[in-house]
């Protein structure tokens, strides 16, 4: 142990001590200007009221966009938030840094502190965002597919549309197949007459040629009984 060891708690309970006035003053000030802004605003009654219409409305989807705009950017947490709270937590880490006897591991732990407190803000106003962004196109998809009107009378709504649209591609694919199907049928035809004409052709060409081969085997053995008859005869 350092010869100063004995000294770092009580060092530490006084920068404790200290930082717990400053927060304390802080929740102070924020209360006072959340009391102003409700008495400029008409009190906290009308607050809430305002919060319960804003809610109505955004259940029942009614009331103007606008309205419902403007309720859902009050919930937001704002961009002037975020860069307040760094400008604080760098200014608390200076102060902090500054007072005598603040240790290097108290300046690591407020940092790492102050750092996640950062990251966690911007993280959840990224996401209020999104949720944000996500419930605007929701709504718009909503109203553009609520109902469409057919333009000879009638309303066709969005489910329907999307069935008759499915049916309709189905259908074409159908007749695609079909179609092909019998292109296929008639090649597969054409290729058989195609066969069938070249086999019977091979065929009479065969038999031509039999013909021909047995009329000159016939031939052949004519002229040899013709020449054994005239030997026979020379010989009588």
């Amino acid at each position: 142990m350092t010869e100063d060891s004995p000294t770092q708690p009580a060092k530490g309970e006084e920068v404790r001590r200290r930082l717990g006035k400053r927060a304390e003053a802080k929740r102070e000030e924020a209360k006072r200007e959340e009391a102003k802004r409700e008495a400029e605003g008409g009190g906290p009654e009308a607050a809430r009221q305002e919060g319960e219409g804003s809610a109505t409305v955004q259940q029942e989807g009614g009331g103007s966009a606008a309205a419902r705009q403007e309720g859902a950017r009050q919930r937001l947490p704002r961009k002037n938030f975020i860069r307040s709270l760094k400008r604080q937590s760098q200014s608390v880490y200076n102060e902090v840094c500054h007072l005598e006897g603040t240790t290097p591991s108290l300046k690591r732990r407020l940092n790492t502190a102050l750092t996640g407190g950062l990251a966690q803000a911007h993280a959840g106003a990224e996401a209020a965002a999104e949720i944000k962004a996500t419930k605007e196109a929701e709504e718009i998809r909503r109203k553009r597919s609520k109902r469409t009107h057919l333009q000879r009378g009638g309303v066709l709504y969005a489910e329907e549309a999307r069935d008759m649209v499915v049916r309709r591609a189905e259908d074409e694919a159908k007749k695609a197949r079909e179609a092909l199907e019998r292109a296929q049928t008639t090649i597969k035809r054409a290729a058989r007459a195609e066969r069938k004409r070249f086999l019977d052709a091979v065929k009479e060409s065969r038999k031509k040629i039999l013909a021909s081969s047995s009329r000159k085997k016939l031939m052949k053995a004519l002229c040899v009984e013709v020449r054994k008859e005239g030997r026979k005869e020379g010989e009588a």
